[in-house]
């Protein structure tokens, strides 16, 4: 734009001055609009902790945004929103959750939307029975067998038998 304004200015054959007067102006002008501007803002997040588990889960977000924003505004589709740059939330109940951050600054806005990153299961309801003798004589063995009660797939078992013995298996004799 500035080479556009001198050429016609030179066009028109003004005086010398008021060009030279002119295009110091436009020069100033270009360098305060240049040096105030604020990138475009381009949203986008992590999680710093695990965004999957049973129960109550608590969440850590971290703004990855670029551009310099200076706002920001989580929804976590749990009915909490944050306006904190680096948030920490709870899901509280079973459910998979889309997260929506929006960033922006004095230039630009932008949204990124994250479907199903947060999955929270049900509790599963422990449950154990015995497929022999429960009790009896010294030393007795016995065999567990895990009847637990849940709409998913329990991927991890802890056992405490209460005399300092402790498994981790599913099956167990």
């Amino acid at each position: 734009m500035t080479l556009f304004l001198l050429s016609y200015l030179s066009k028109n054959r003004l005086s010398l001055l008021k060009s030279k007067l002119v295009h110091l102006f436009l020069i100033l002008v270009a360098m305060l609009i240049s040096s105030s501007a604020s990138p475009q803002v381009s949203a986008d997040f992590t999680t710093l902790s695990a965004n999957t588990g049973c129960g109550s889960l608590v969440v850590e977000f971290q703004d990855l945004s670029t551009g310099s924003p200076d706002t920001w505004l989580w929804d976590f589709g749990n009915g909490n929103t944050s306006t904190l740059e680096n948030p920490t939330t709870i899901f509280s109940n079973p459910g998979i959750y889309d997260i929506t951050l929006t960033v922006s600054n004095a230039v630009s806005n932008d949204t990124e939307v994250s479907i199903g990153l947060i999955k929270v299961y049900e509790r599963p309801v422990s449950e154990l029975a015995t497929i022999s003798p429960a009790n009896g004589c010294m030393p007795l063995v016995v065999d567990f067998v895990d009847i637990s009660i849940t709409n998913n797939t329990i991927t991890n078992w802890q056992w405490d038998f209460g005399d300092g013995g402790a498994s981790n298996f599913k099956y167990l004799n």
